[in-house]
């Protein structure tokens, strides 16, 4: 079976191109950091999906968005990244 992706692209309007290569950035600098973590033996692993940018150039105003890889599931959502975090979270 092919492998699925998702895009993503911000709701907040005016987010700028290097917003989302700023993230794809932090997303391959997590993953370095991970690896080193991971290197030491630890109980539970921690894994960063790749991240890419992509240009749809078949739009209007060809817009930019984020993608990664698709994963199955439940997705629970446990923060925002600005201001909300889930306090069910314990891990």
């Amino acid at each position: 079976e092919e492998p699925r992706y998702v895009a993503k692209i911000s709701k907040v309007s005016g987010t700028l191109p290097s917003q989302y290569f700023d993230d794809v950035r932090m997303q391959s600098e997590s993953q370095k950091w991970a690896h080193d973590f991971n290197s030491r033996g630890v109980p539970k692993r921690v894994e960063f999906i790749g991240a890419y940018v992509m240009e749809l150039i078949d739009r209007e105003s060809r817009p930019i968005c984020g993608v990664e890889r698709f994963v199955p599931g439940q997705y629970v959502k446990y923060n925002n990244n600005w201001d909300w975090s889930d306090d069910r979270r314990n891990t």
